[in-house]
């Protein structure tokens, strides 16, 4: 790999040292020397900005590498649940103040409730958007299969409520009844 001085690379001395940013100056025998000091390894830090901080090798490229305007779903530490975000701002030498985690990424997101909706966050918490299938709406007297005990029961839908996340049709089955989310209903294939 041919580097220019005053390049922005990514260095570091062995497979389990985490990269950390530099400018590069010139090469000096087998070492890479830079602004800061000499280094055995140098990769360009375009296209590796993922790698900023971990000891991840170039070759497992995780979900960074973000720009912003970037859509991407967030992992949110309080729940553990992915919620869709964007990327407003990157900081490559923003740290978390409590472990000095490298959290680059400014992120725009429903979970976050202070700072208009934004948080820093590491490259660990974000992915590409996951497609999710469009929910279908079903209707007094759509044959359903819910989700009940780890199994599919077959329904009848008796009862639907808009109004209500969580409990939205009313299903009629074999030996019950019961309320069920929209999550636990998908449509009866007749056999």
């Amino acid at each position: 790999m041919e580097f220019k001085p005053k390049d922005w690379v990514l260095v570091r001395d062995d497979d389990e040292d985490s990269w950390k940013l530099d400018v590069f100056s010139h090469k000096d025998g087998g070492y890479f020397r830079c602004v800061s000091c000499m280094w055995l390894q140098c990769i360009p830090f375009e296209g590796n900005e993922h790698l900023l901080g971990t000891s991840d090798s170039p070759e497992e490229k995780k979900t960074g590498g973000w720009k912003v305007g970037d859509k991407v779903e967030v992992e949110y530490d309080t729940d553990k649940k992915w919620y869709g975000g964007e990327i407003v701002r990157i900081n490559l030498s923003n740290r978390s103040w409590v472990d000095s985690e490298v959290m680059p990424y400014y992120v725009r997101s429903e979970c976050f409730k202070y700072n208009d909706g934004c948080a820093w966050c590491a490259a660990r918490q974000l992915r590409e958007p996951v497609e999710k299938p469009e929910e279908e709406e079903f209707k007094f007297g759509d044959w359903v299969e819910v989700l009940k005990d780890g199994e599919w029961t077959v329904g009848i839908v008796t009862e639907v409520d808009e109004d209500d996340e969580f409990a939205t049709y009313h299903v009629n089955f074999p030996d019950d009844d019961g309320w069920c989310s929209k999550s636990k209903v998908r449509k009866h294939e007749k056999g």
